[in-house]
């Protein structure tokens, strides 16, 4: 009953068009009086038949206040939680609250509201991807990565790292010098595919512009070092996950939404290569990394 009186609110608070979006296989429909920010438009398309289906409201309004008590706090964003929702909140660099997202029904249905006169571009940039990789997460569907994903032939490579571990050298190298095509350049996503792991762009790539609409079969993740040299190792899940998990956006502030995720981690690192990369920014880094791959 709750969330079917959810989802009655979320109706009457807006009257704006739908737009449905696809974004790493879910389906997205967001309404809103409010225009979507470029990023989402390569994405926009109906959702296939059978597809995750997720929910988002969006509004305008005034002051925001707090939508419950306080889980948590890390730089602009804080985590509140009630009962039946749980609310992420986001602060402009004055303090001042500019938005708030908040959702019911296990991350399936969720609204934004806006501060009047606020950016709603910034806005809906932020909490949208919060709101994209919380749900891809808890539902245990996939995992959004701190990474630059490419597709070549067929298959997909993410080059894990922070930043200025040289993510986006290495897949501008393999773009280069194999013809690889970029997907996302900051944050692709990971999803558990019907035939294995899949690797997709999402409208969230950081300061690049390299954001497309495209899936491909996950082939390995590459956990970046920068070196003085060139070498390659593959990893054993041991070694992998605790690796890994740092460059994964995780739910932290859900203990629900965390032990899903690990789960989905786990089953990630058992169906696929994690290779450990020290790499120089040259081509010599792309032979190295072939010759540990082995691919035909």
């Amino acid at each position: 009953m709750a969330a079917v009186a959810a989802k009655h609110r979320l109706k009457a608070s807006t009257c704006g068009a739908i737009r449905r979006l696809v974004i790493a296989g879910l389906g997205l429909s967001i309404e809103s009086d409010v225009p979507l920010p470029s990023v989402f438009y390569p994405f926009a398309r109906p959702a296939p038949v059978g597809a995750t289906a997720l929910s988002l409201s969006v509004e305008m309004g005034g002051e925001i206040g707090n939508p419950g008590r306080l889980i948590s706090r890390e730089g602009q964003l804080s985590q509140w939680r009630t009962d039946r929702t749980a609310s992420v909140v986001l602060e402009d660099f004055d303090g001042a609250r500019i938005g708030c997202l908040t959702s019911w029904d296990g991350w399936e249905l969720a609204r934004i509201r806006i501060r009047a006169g606020g950016d709603s571009d910034a806005v809906l940039k932020t909490l949208g991807e919060i709101y994209f990789r919380t749900a891809l997460a808890c539902l245990g569907l996939g995992l959004v990565l701190h990474a630059a994903g490419v597709a070549w032939v067929g298959r997909g490579l993410a080059f894990v790292g922070c930043s200025g571990m040289g993510k986006s050298t290495q897949a501008r190298l393999w773009e280069r010098w194999r013809g690889a095509t970029i997907l996302n350049e900051d944050r692709p996503a990971v999803t558990r595919g019907p035939a294995g792991p899949e690797l997709h762009g999402t409208p969230w790539s950081g300061s690049s512009a390299k954001r497309l609409a495209r899936s491909v079969p996950l082939a390995a993740l590459v956990l970046l070092e920068q070196a003085s040299a060139n070498r390659a190792r593959l990893l054993t899940s041991a070694e992998a996950i605790p690796r890994l998990l740092p460059r994964i956006f995780m739910p932290y502030w859900s203990a629900a939404g965390m032990e899903t995720a690990l789960s989905t981690v786990e089953q990630l690192v058992n169906r696929i290569k994690i290779v450990h990369l020290e790499c120089r920014p040259d081509k010599g880094a792309i032979e190295c990394l072939e010759r540990v791959l082995e691919f035909d």
